[in-house]
């Protein structure tokens, strides 16, 4: 299904000339476009928020048991400064 859309450059002249005498700032666009999403009900996407993982208790253990036998000292000491 094809529609007849104005293409988004001439709509966003268009807006941008009327816009224009109201000599707006960034808050007041923004209060335009969510003013302007609402009345058109357009849904804004919310990102997704994810929780870090937290690793279990036999990770720890076992990282650290691998940095305390670290062949490669400078890795080791390394790590073993931030603990």
């Amino acid at each position: 299904m094809t529609t007849n859309r104005t293409p988004a450059k001439k709509k966003a002249k268009e807006l941008a000339k009327l816009l224009r005498t109201e000599q707006s700032d960034y808050l007041y666009l923004k209060s335009v476009f969510r003013a302007l999403r609402a009345e058109l009900e357009i849904a804004v996407p919310q990102k997704e928020v994810r929780l870090p993982e937290i690793p279990t208790e036999d990770n720890i253990r076992r990282f650290y048991q691998a940095v305390w036998n670290c062949r490669n000292f400078a890795d080791m000491v390394w790590v073993k400064s931030f603990l």
